[in-house]
């Protein structure tokens, strides 16, 4: 069962029951973006490099404006290798499996707050390179690819910073 709070509608929930939509109230929504904002500074990503508070804090907003919460029990797929690139992951907690390939090779774990996985596309690339799977029950922030990239037009600077990451990985 996949859970999902979307940033400005409401909740969606998926289950055998078929979906359905519950609003979220505005302080519900307040948590969950400063939750969502405390899980983007621990990924260093979202930090502007120059350490400037003020700007910071505006790319952020700009990056927060609509993002999804996401609840995957373990063994749920998150991403499927070659599927469009469409918002990117910080996980909240939860560990998941990083997965390669049609014999699905382990490639990685991720674990714990502030992790994140999907940003490719943030790069340009359209098509997953792996398929990410939930290990353990993972709640975690969905990030829109073309919200970030508005954001990071606007603060070219952090660009560096998410190609700089994409060389580490």
């Amino acid at each position: 069962r996949k859970t999902v709070l979307p940033g400005v509608v409401g909740l969606s929930m998926n289950s055998g029951l078929g979906r359905r939509r519950v609003n979220a109230s505005e302080s519900e929504h307040e948590v969950l973006r400063d939750q969502a904002r405390f899980c983007l500074l621990k990924t260093q990503l979202f930090t502007t490099t120059d350490g400037d508070q003020k700007q910071q804090d505006a790319f952020l907003k700009k990056v927060l404006r609509k993002f999804d919460v996401h609840v995957y029990e373990a063994g749920e797929t998150i991403i499927r290798e070659d599927a469009e690139a469409d918002q990117m992951y910080v996980l909240n907690r939860g560990k998941v499996a990083v997965l390669s390939g049609v014999q699905e090779t382990l490639v990685a774990v991720l674990e714990g707050q502030g992790v994140f996985f999907g940003e490719m596309g943030v790069l340009g690339v359209k098509k997953r390179s792996a398929t990410v799977r939930a290990s353990t029950s993972c709640h975690m922030f969905a990030f829109y690819i073309d919200v970030v990239m508005e954001a990071l037009a606007e603060f070219p600077e952090q660009m560096a910073v998410f190609e700089e990451m994409a060389k580490k990985r």
